[in-house]
């Protein structure tokens, strides 16, 4: 449930032009996309609600130029309070060297998800009613 209101408030965030994804970086490496992965979500429906402990890791691929040191915490000074909210951010620019220039920062976080649960029941758009005769 959490997934896209997750990735929206990432990419308003952080502003990048590719969007946030959960998926596997797989071996491309692929840069300038911020990565997303969930180590543990603990949910709850409850008094029409459903909430979620989300926690996890972040990372992006970039050259050092493009994603320097302070990117991270740079952009979540600059976001709008209300995006940041319910959310925890740790471990902030944790940096691995790939090859030549390339660079692998990371950060962990933890998010609060709550929103209004009321699933879809269906309705009854028609009734068709038959009589049959009996002896």
């Amino acid at each position: 449930m959490f997934e896209e209101s997750l990735k929206t408030k990432f990419d308003q965030i952080f502003g990048l032009k590719l969007p946030t994804t959960l998926d596997d970086v797989g071996e491309s490496e692929e840069q300038d996309r911020l990565f997303l992965t969930v180590s543990s979500c603990v949910p709850s429906i409850k008094d029409g609600y459903a909430t979620e402990r989300v926690e996890g890791e972040a990372f992006m691929y970039g050259s050092s130029e493009k994603l320097p040191f302070g990117f991270f915490a740079q952009a979540i000074r600059n976001a709008d309070q209300d995006l940041k909210k319910d959310m925890f951010f740790y471990d902030l620019e944790t940096n691995n060297k790939t090859e030549n220039n390339i660079v692998r920062r990371s950060f962990r976080f933890v998010y609060f998800y709550n929103e209004q649960y009321d699933p879809r029941i269906g309705s009854i758009t028609s009734v068709q009613l038959s009589e049959i005769e009996g002896d």
